[in-house]
């Protein structure tokens, strides 16, 4: 992959960014399923002497993900004391009272303790 697919235009550098760094699994692996590399990247972020364009790309995707985390915790905050933060962290996916659709299983019993 070329730099070029990721498109010359700001909008659709900014749709290669955004894509990037909302990528669930992480900046490497959606490059990779792009057919990218670390060498394309570097072609729209400059690398530093102490990080990689990957490694620097992902600060914006980890903080992108923490940020969304923490308004998730306010407005879920009774479903955080019933599963725990580190189930809620990990949802959805891989939380055993997740469905494969995200929602909360009928099969799983989760106390909702009223306040």
């Amino acid at each position: 992959m070329r730099a070029e697919p990721f498109g010359r235009s700001l909008v659709a550098l900014q749709a290669a960014l955004y894509d990037l760094i909302t990528a669930p699994e992480g900046v490497a692996r959606r490059l990779g399923e792009l057919d990218g590399s670390p060498a394309d990247l570097e072609a729209l972020v400059k690398p530093s002497p102490a990080m990689t364009a990957v490694e620097r790309l992902d600060v914006y995707a980890n903080m992108y993900f923490y940020r969304i985390l923490d308004v998730l915790r306010v407005e879920y905050a009774r479903v955080v004391a019933a599963v725990g933060d580190a189930e809620f962290h990990n949802a959805p996916g891989s939380s055993s009272w997740l469905g494969s659709n995200g929602r909360i299983s009928s099969s799983t019993t989760v106390p909702m303790p009223l306040r």
